[in-house]
């Protein structure tokens, strides 16, 4: 069970330590209001199974993906399952695609422009990973929507047009004007 403070007329719910490190979860605190006693958390989507169409609020998360990804699945599934468990609250969950727009890492000055520009951000294998998108905005809006009007349970909130990482990495490097990614024929794994 998740431990609970009160900060006037607010219900805080923090995520643990071992939350918050194990899966690299950027949400350190879930808001729970008093009066409708909802819950809201804000996750990442975009470690969903490979599958065929768009995904949806019913996508498996990733358990079986590298270990780093695996964390993360196991993380935000962990939360969600937290979440929408707790009693004398309605839970939202909302899962996000990879953000973009000013102040993301996306951003022209944010950390994958730089990786980009170096080259350190390579297309692995024949780039067919599929990556789901969201702009910054778009996400202060549907997050504003979900905690006024929505209902118990997860949210996908992604754009309409996932990309493969070929097709998106190498149109974001021209629009940085950077050199065009490296190819990489398997991704190898460094040890720490």
């Amino acid at each position: 069970m998740m431990s609970q403070t009160s900060d006037g007329d607010r219900l805080l719910i923090p995520v643990s330590k071992h939350d918050h490190t194990q899966g690299g979860i950027d949400a350190s605190v879930i808001l729970v209001e008093y009066g409708d006693y909802q819950c809201l958390s804000c996750d990442e989507a975009f470690w969903g199974v490979p599958g065929t169409g768009l995904a949806n609020e019913e996508t498996l998360l990733a358990f079986d993906a590298s270990p780093a990804v695996a964390a993360d699945a196991h993380t935000v599934t962990e939360i969600e399952r937290r979440l929408l468990e707790t009693p004398n609250i309605e839970g939202i969950a909302l899962r996000y695609g990879f953000l973009y727009g000013s102040g993301t890492w996306f951003a022209a000055d944010g950390d994958v422009a730089n990786q980009v520009r170096q080259q350190q951000f390579p297309i692995v294998g024949n780039g067919e990973s599929i990556w789901s998108w969201l702009h910054i905005e778009d996400a202060a809006i549907a997050t504003v929507a979900a905690a006024e009007q929505g209902n118990p349970g997860i949210y996908l909130i992604t754009d309409d047009r996932p990309l493969e990482v070929r097709e998106w990495l190498s149109a974001y490097a021209r629009w940085l004007n950077a050199p065009p990614p490296h190819r990489h024929r398997r991704y190898h794994l460094r040890r720490r």
